[in-house]
């Protein structure tokens, strides 16, 4: 499922109390910046999608579940969106060793909305 430059992904799917759902996800690449995309959007309808230059997310704290490195702790900021979040994982073993090995669970957010949601890592070896 990916190329030989890229190393993985991180998927973020996240209800908030605002009402609106948001999604990012990060291409990882080897030897390049990550690459961002997502939206936003409400039960009217209204959809906001979310560009590279709109999303900003990075690992703030790593974790070991099964002899392998995770980082379960993000930051999640998108200025233009007024939406600055921590994700915190509710249960840290979701690691699934199948052929294709790949992180993912709930979490819940706190920051500038509250919220829950799903996260999911792949590449992380």
């Amino acid at each position: 499922m990916l190329s030989k430059q890229q190393q993985g992904w991180d998927w973020f799917s996240i209800h908030l109390d605002d009402g609106s759902a948001l999604m990012v996800s990060q291409l990882r690449e080897k030897d390049n910046e990550p690459y961002f995309f997502g939206s936003r959007s409400w039960p009217n309808g209204k959809v906001v999608q979310l560009d590279n230059n709109q999303i900003r997310m990075k690992p703030v704290k790593y974790y070991g579940v099964q002899g392998k490195q995770f980082p379960l702790v993000w930051e999640i900021d998108i200025p233009s969106q007024s939406i600055k979040l921590e994700t915190q994982v509710v249960r840290r073993d979701q690691w699934l060793p199948f052929i294709f090995p790949y992180w993912e669970g709930p979490i819940r957010v706190k920051g500038s909305h509250t919220g829950k949601g799903f996260m999911e890592l792949t590449g992380y070896e």
